[in-house]
């Protein structure tokens, strides 16, 4: 029965397999088109969505409250043995708020990856994007994990990894005014990072400031759990259980 169907020559293969190849490019360049238009309405909305609100606020405010909280507990001696860790505590935090803004710009780097005609290899501004988002992130971790080792090898160390994590805000609010002119992200993005971003730096000066006046209550950081405990607030190591004698084991 295969006998009466017409075999295509190679010239006919090949000419379908070209008019396929061009129907494929031609709806790519339709998806693309769609895609760039539905990103032009997006990028004039000026509106702030609140979820987006919700979001800022719940990891900007917890920073800001307790760098101010934390000024006060130094000025009026409150809860001495409580600092270093509420100090610890919320230098990791504004590692992951840092971590939390520059996140977004990794979305917005793969979606103008995935605009380009080449999915393997991406453009040089999609490059340097990413590289710049990927900067708060690997830097951030490396100074809110060794802050406290930083911090005991020199106050310079400490006060100068604090200002590189101001100096990252700063990059993560240059990729906000970056995407919002290159109309990769909605208008309203740098209007709420710009109030956030200054809260952020506001805060790590708060903390620079309490780590310059106030060192020697940062390095009370010993506690019961480490073989410690307070005494009239100054720290005394716990005695130790002398062991029983061979006789009075027997007993």
């Amino acid at each position: 029965m295969f006998f009466f169907f017409k075999q295509k020559t190679a010239y006919e293969i090949s000419a379908c397999l070209v008019g396929s190849e061009m129907c494929i490019r031609d709806s790519f360049n339709l998806v693309m088109e769609e895609r760039k238009l539905e990103m032009g309405k997006i990028a004039e909305e000026k509106q702030i969505p609140y979820q987006a609100l919700i979001a800022g606020a719940a990891i900007t405010l917890p920073l800001v409250a307790g760098s101010l909280g934390l000024n006060a507990m130094c000025i009026y001696d409150l809860a001495p043995q409580s600092i270093p860790y509420i100090y610890n505590f919320f230098v990791k935090f504004s590692g992951i708020q840092l971590c939390f803004f520059s996140g977004v710009h990794w979305g917005i780097a793969i979606n103008q990856h995935d605009m380009q005609p080449n999915f393997v290899n991406s453009s040089t501004d999609v490059k340097i994007q990413f590289v710049l988002a990927s900067l708060p992130l690997f830097l951030g971790f490396y100074f809110t994990t060794n802050l406290t080792q930083l911090l005991e090898a020199s106050p310079q160390y400490g006060i100068a990894s604090l200002i590189g994590m101001c100096i990252l805000h700063l990059n993560v609010l240059y990729l906000d005014y970056s995407a919002v002119t290159k109309k990769q992200a909605p208008y309203w993005l740098l209007k709420l990072k710009l109030p956030l971003s200054i809260a952020s730096i506001f805060s790590l000066g708060a903390i620079i400031y309490i780590y310059q006046n106030y060192q020697e209550k940062l390095k009370q950081k010993k506690s019961v759990y480490e073989g410690y405990q307070v005494e009239e607030n100054t720290w005394k190591p716990k005695s130790k259980r002398q062991p029983r004698s061979a006789p009075e084991a027997e007993k």
